[in-house]
């Protein structure tokens, strides 16, 4: 609340000099220079700092075409690139105990490869791990999507085994097993 009372104290201020400013250099009766001109763009630019001060909506909505314009213009395909299919990263975050940042990286590859079973798999397995009695409910929420978003119905099967495994107490995926996996083919490959 008093921050909305700053900015409109502030943006009232500034409209008003820009106006008396404006007004001022305007009607000097001495010749049209430089340092009228410097005057006339810095009243100007205090009316441009009210107007966003004062109707901030109003002034990103007028500026949406710019920025959409420039945007356009450094990243003209609009969309970001699709990453290479890789799980490793999640499961580095999952056998370091940095539960969020594995959802994250699963989630995020998952909405690229959304048929991949072991994307699914280790996220089931990630909530399971992460607290079981509080993410139960969204490991079998993942199984479902999972099998929902699989059309392979062997793929599919792949989910249902896992999510059979995890409710027997069984984890299907060890991270540590996995992380130290991929290190070691990451160094034969290099």
């Amino acid at each position: 609340m008093l921050i909305n009372i700053s900015r409109r104290l502030l943006g009232l201020g500034s409209g008003a000099w820009g106006v008396w400013s404006l007004h001022a250099t305007l009607s000097s009766p001495g010749p049209f220079d430089g340092n009228t001109a410097f005057a006339i763009a810095y009243a100007s630019l205090a009316l441009v700092g009210a107007a966003v001060l004062l109707a901030a909506d109003f002034a990103r909505f007028i500026s949406m075409p710019l920025l959409a314009f420039i945007e356009n213009l450094y990243m003209p395909s609009g969309s970001t690139e699709k990453p290479p299919l890789s799980f490793r990263l999640g499961r580095f975050y999952a056998a370091n105990g940095r539960f969020q940042d594995a959802e994250k990286d699963y989630r995020r590859m998952l909405r690229f490869y959304p048929e991949e079973p072991e994307g699914w798999i280790e996220l089931m397995t990630l909530y399971w791990m992460w607290s079981p009695k509080a993410r139960k409910h969204d490991a079998l929420q993942t199984c479902e999507r999972g099998i929902r978003k699989v059309d392979d119905s062997a793929k599919r099967l792949q989910i249902e085994k896992a999510m059979m495994s995890l409710k027997n107490g069984e984890l299907p995926v060890n991270f540590v097993t996995l992380s130290e996996r991929d290190k070691a083919q990451k160094h034969q490959g290099s």
